[in-house]
């Protein structure tokens, strides 16, 4: 997940090709992320009102604080880079 200083009420989740489960709910305004569902299954087991957000591999839902229930998706491409070698 990240915030940004300029957009501190907007949170942008990173699906990339890894496991990663969201879950949201509409009263508590709250979004919920594991990288196994098991995990949510657990704590969540006794709460009602969760959906589960389905995403497609190299998506990024954003999240505003005002309106979190209508978040957009945008897809985004990862470019790996190596890291530099300088000699000693």
């Amino acid at each position: 997940m990240l915030a940004s200083r300029r957009r501190p009420g907007t949170v942008l989740v990173l699906k990339e090709n890894k496991p990663l489960e969201l879950r949201i709910h509409r009263r508590h305004r709250a979004v919920l992320y594991a990288s196994d569902p098991a995990f949510l299954d657990a704590v969540l087991a006794d709460e009602r009102g969760w959906r589960l957000l389905l995403l497609e591999p190299m998506t990024m839902p954003v999240f505003r604080h005002e309106s979190l229930m209508e978040f957009s998706r945008e897809s985004f491409t990862f470019i790996a880079r190596g890291k530099r070698w300088k000699a000693p």
